[in-house]
């Protein structure tokens, strides 16, 4: 599988899941694709605009916010969804 067709089952994969947070594993898994793959296309989806996602720091887990019909700049703030935790 190559990466126009990774992306595609990426996508397809967090339209029937909508908002949610799932793992690089989860994802490779629920696809067929490899995780190396898994991790390149929601990169690409997220730059393309298609994808709202917040990243954990090892890239290991996706926090999908929403998802747009196409690409392009998004008009909802995804700072609104972070916050510190209250000391």
């Amino acid at each position: 599988m190559i990466g126009i067709d990774g992306d595609e089952a990426v996508l397809a994969y967090l339209r029937g899941r909508g908002p949610c947070t799932l793992t690089v594993r989860e994802l490779a898994t629920g696809t067929g694709i490899p995780r190396v793959t898994a991790r390149a296309s929601v990169a690409a989806l997220s730059v393309d605009g298609l994808v709202c996602l917040i990243i954990n720091g090892d890239e290991t887990v996706y926090r999908v916010r929403h998802l747009h019909a196409a690409p392009g700049r998004c008009e909802y703030s995804l700072a609104c969804t972070i916050s510190e935790a209250p000391e």
